[in-house]
């Protein structure tokens, strides 16, 4: 399967991906995203080749976590903060 494919190659680069939670954009040739969570990036996903597509750099003060607290909507990342309570939005598209 592609998408096991993806997600294994993304392992075997030693990516720190947030295992627990990916997105699904919609968007032609970059359907799929995972995050880094320690390179703070998220990799855009073909789902028809199944290879990324782009990776996209989040400001180098966004706070990440390695499980869960990372959701997609309308062309924006969120990451939560669970410090401050409250969910931050990054545009990666566009």
């Amino acid at each position: 399967m592609k998408s096991e494919t993806v997600m294994d190659d993304l392992m075997d680069r030693s990516y720190n991906i947030n295992r627990t939670s990916m997105i699904y954009t919609g968007v032609k040739k970059h359907e799929y995203g995972f995050f880094d969570y320690k390179a703070k990036k998220v990799h855009r996903v073909n789902k028809k080749i199944g290879e990324i597509s782009a990776s996209v750099n989040l400001p180098s003060d966004a706070v990440t976590n390695d499980m869960f607290r990372f959701a997609y909507a309308n062309g924006y990342v969120f990451l939560n903060d669970t410090q401050e309570r409250a969910w931050t939005g990054y545009k990666i598209f566009g």
